[in-house]
């Protein structure tokens, strides 16, 4: 294994795009805190505690995403090595793209096969 493909950066623009899903991923955190928003425009309370709920959305999707990082870059499982070369690389949105076409052939053709018709 190649020891400057396991020491890549984790992307940032990766980093960020999913830092941003898991913001909405917190739609308990997030649509609440843009309303409350919204709606302190006119009312101070709401706009105090909407502020509120958007740092801690804003803070917990960091650290998710920080954590989602770490375990990409530190990960010495084998099976994965395939995602984390791919994902550490430069050109890391194609790379991504090729596993997942290939894995879907290969699943087309292992369900084609075992089709009995």
């Amino acid at each position: 294994m190649n020891n400057s493909q396991n020491n890549g950066e984790y992307p940032t623009d990766l980093f960020w795009m999913g830092f941003f899903m898991n913001m909405t991923k917190n739609f308990y955190l997030f649509f609440p805190a843009i309303i409350l928003l919204f709606i302190g425009i006119w009312n101070m309370p709401c706009l105090v505690i909407g502020w509120t709920l958007m740092i801690v959305d804003v803070v917990l999707s960091y650290i998710e995403q920080c954590q989602i990082r770490d375990g990409i870059k530190n990960s010495n499982n084998p099976n994965f090595d395939e995602w984390k070369n791919s994902m550490l690389s430069s050109d890391w949105k194609e790379n991504v793209k090729d596993i997942l076409d290939s894995k879907i052939e290969n699943a087309k053709k292992e369900d084609s096969e075992d089709s009995p018709l």
